[in-house]
């Protein structure tokens, strides 16, 4: 079942009316494969700092919300992605306070320069911890031989581009691709359609319009080396 919502979100459902709970997952087009070539991993960053507090929830009040409610959020965007991945459910009694929580998150995030600095930290303590371990060398070396300089290849942001990265950056992906004629929602669970489009429509009805994304990828060309690799094997 489909229907589209005044402002351009399309949404589609799989009823299942057996266990009184619902979750829902909202795709943004975008992700990883959109990020500007110098901001690889821009997306992800975005994804991540969402639920660390909005213009008036703190990430402290939103974990403690959802967790009264029942309720889970959760997003993401990997440097090869191709969209921004959110995702929330719990009960479906409780489904319209935790899709005003979710409403929130998705269209009004601060992105706290502290939550920044905590998860920049966090990440290249993890990436370097990651990076002496072989299979992980592996892989990296491994998308790189496969894609070449294609966006494609990176399984994390260069480490250059992450600490550089600011809130004014994070601020201003999310208003040109946090749109809701640029997402689709898939919903499965205790909702008929009409009564999941009036809940949508309360949460997320008078989020504006904006401009629709496309992806544009450069070529997918082998990487040079691999090519003369390939030559030395031939003769």
């Amino acid at each position: 079942q489909e229907a589209t919502l005044s402002n351009g979100l399309r949404v589609a459902l799989l009823e299942d009316h057996k266990v009184a709970t619902f979750s829902l997952q909202l795709l943004l087009t975008g992700g990883g494969l959109d990020d500007p070539p110098d901001q690889r991993g821009l997306a992800m960053v975005t994804a991540a700092l969402l639920r660390e507090g909005t213009a008036k929830r703190t990430s402290r009040q939103i974990a403690e919300e959802l967790a009264t409610l029942g309720g889970a959020f959760s997003a993401s965007a990997s440097p090869a992605s191709g969209e921004t991945s959110i995702g929330f459910g719990g009960l479906s009694e409780k489904a319209d306070a935790i899709f005003s929580i979710a409403a929130d998150i998705v269209r009004n995030p601060a992105f706290p320069e502290a939550e920044l600095a905590k998860y920049k930290s966090r990440f290249l303590s993890q990436l370097q911890q990651q990076r002496t371990q072989p299979g992980f060398l592996a892989q990296e070396e491994f998308m790189r031989a496969v894609y070449g300089a294609h966006p494609a290849s990176n399984i994390v942001p260069p480490e250059n581009v992450l600490r550089a990265l600011s809130r004014t950056d994070l601020a201003g992906y999310h208003k040109t691709h946090f749109t809701p004629n640029n997402g689709l929602v898939l919903a499965y669970g205790d909702f008929t359609l009409k009564q999941l489009v009036q809940k949508l429509e309360r949460a997320f009805g008078d989020w504006p319009k904006g401009d629709a994304r496309t992806i544009s990828l450069p070529a997918l060309t082998p990487p040079e080396d691999r090519l003369q690799h390939h030559d030395r094997v031939v003769h």
